[in-house]
């Protein structure tokens, strides 16, 4: 057992599993943490998704005085820290335990370490991000807190392509209702939309956040790792939100990434695009010839995504994708990727 992590909401854990020798994560958060609870019924409700971190349960603890006293020990924690101390007249903590897989990094922490933008890497990453992001919204989940931190990267596949993640669902909630705006302000104010601010939004601020990370997907030098601080990030979210103004090197690199960035961060919810007109925005930016003689890895199983050739395993599929800039082949890992590329043909083959 080691620490992932720990603040105000508890405790992260990788932990080993005794009979399956496998490493989890396990979120430890006070029973009476509302958030927690939620994060635990919102996780199970959500279909399995490859960029969705995946939930495989929660139970009930409780720790006695001496028994976190071991814990904190072997986590190197503060021994007075706020949330895993046992509240005044109780003789135990009562703990939610939330067992997820483990992830090695969080997004902000992957640009820490990659100052040089790889187009290959960025599309992918930003693409599966807005595949996880719709999957939650298809299953009336509304993020609310989407930012680096909360994106996490793996590097399952076997590939030089990271395997995005969304986690961390703690103040995520529904958003079918017969109305179709929240009324409460929660999440990170950084990355909130206009109308998050003033606690009247929809789903479409997810969109808003969106458009923020894959503006610092694309200006990883401005992250605050590198500057000591976030003034030059902040500057940088400054001339988008209020000036719309983006980096002559975003604006003359990737154009189409530019137009996007712009879009999402819009003003108006209205003006902002939906998942389909950014996928489009996308295909339409390719090259149709070097589409068709272009065949790329892709990193998922070909049983409905190739009915043309069933029954191939997850590591014997060949996807052509065209992306980001023309005549410049992106890859992408998805397992939903035939789902949204209308107008494009898939080949599957074996490798």
């Amino acid at each position: 057992m080691s620490l992932l992590g720990a603040g105000a909401y508890g405790a992260a854990l990788q932990c080993k599993n005794r009979h399956d020798k496998q490493m989890y994560a396990i979120k430890i958060a006070p029973f009476t943490d509302g958030n927690a609870q939620i994060e635990a019924n919102n996780m199970a409700q959500i279909p399995l998704h490859p960029n969705v971190i995946r939930y495989y349960g929660c139970w009930e603890d409780r720790f006695g005085a001496a028994e976190l006293r071991q814990v904190k020990a072997k986590l190197r924690v503060d021994e007075n820290h706020p949330m895993l101390t046992i509240p005044a007249g109780a003789n135990s903590l009562q703990v939610l335990c939330i067992q997820m897989e483990l992830c090695e990094q969080n997004l902000g922490d992957w640009l820490c370490r990659n100052q040089v933008v790889n187009e290959d890497k960025a599309i992918s990453i930003f693409m599966q991000l807005t595949i996880g992001l719709k999957h939650l919204h298809a299953n009336g989940i509304l993020h609310r807190d989407l930012k680096p931190a909360n994106v996490f990267l793996t590097d399952e596949g076997g590939t030089s392509l990271p395997q995005v993640k969304i986690g961390d669902l703690g103040v995520a909630t529904t958003h079918m209702r017969t109305d179709s705006a929240w009324l409460t302000r929660v999440g990170t104010e950084f990355y909130m939309a206009p109308e998050h601010l003033i606690g009247k939004y929809g789903k479409q601020a997810d969109l808003y956040a969106l458009g923020l990370i894959f503006f610092e997907i694309l200006q990883p030098k401005l992250q605050p790792c590198v500057n000591g601080g976030s003034s030059a990030l902040e500057q940088g979210f400054y001339e988008l939100k209020a000036l719309r103004k983006l980096p002559a090197e975003i604006s003359s690199k990737w154009p189409q990434a530019a137009d996007i960035i712009l879009k999402l961060t819009a003003v108006k919810p209205t003006d902002r695009p939906s998942f389909e007109q950014i996928f489009t925005a996308f295909e339409e930016d390719a090259d149709a010839d070097c589409c068709r003689r272009t065949r790329l890895l892709c990193w998922t199983p070909c049983g409905p995504s190739a009915p043309d050739r069933p029954g191939l395993s997850e590591s014997q599929v060949k996807i052509r994708l065209t992306r980001f800039k023309k005549n410049v082949i992106k890859l992408v890992r998805d397992t939903w990727t035939w789902s949204w590329m209308k107008g494009i043909t898939i080949v599957c083959q074996s490798l």
